[in-house]
């Protein structure tokens, strides 16, 4: 651990604070942060869920994920754009069918916005 290295960053520095944590529950430091980062995301996660914002961060952050990788497949000339490509065409099938009425049937299904975020990340 550097010690010196979170005020040349100028953020706090979190050892005294953690480190007795880390002492009470068994682990290192380095494993309380990382149980404090993944404390403080779900409790993000769960304001998004109840505020009803995650609905529309998903698909925005696949989108923009699956963007980002099409643009540097198609500027490396890799073998991977013919993947990119079929995930735009199974993207907007679903956002057409997602339209009709069969549509309707599909969104009463129980976690369909986090299976279709599943489905389309593989």
């Amino acid at each position: 651990m550097v010690v010196g290295k979170a005020k040349e960053l100028g953020v706090p520095d979190l050892a005294p604070t953690l480190t007795p944590l880390g002492e009470k529950i068994g682990v290192t430091f380095e494993s309380t942060l990382i149980l404090a980062a993944a404390a403080i995301a779900a409790v993000g996660l769960l304001f998004l869920w109840i505020t009803g914002l995650l609905k529309s961060l998903i698909p925005a952050a696949s989108i923009c994920w699956y963007m980002y990788k099409s643009i540097k497949a198609l500027e490396e000339g890799e073998q991977a754009v013919t993947v990119y490509l079929m995930y735009w065409v199974v993207l907007y099938f679903l956002i057409i069918v997602e339209q009709t009425p069969f549509g309707l049937i599909l969104k009463t299904v129980p976690f369909y916005p986090l299976l279709r975020l599943a489905g389309l990340s593989m």
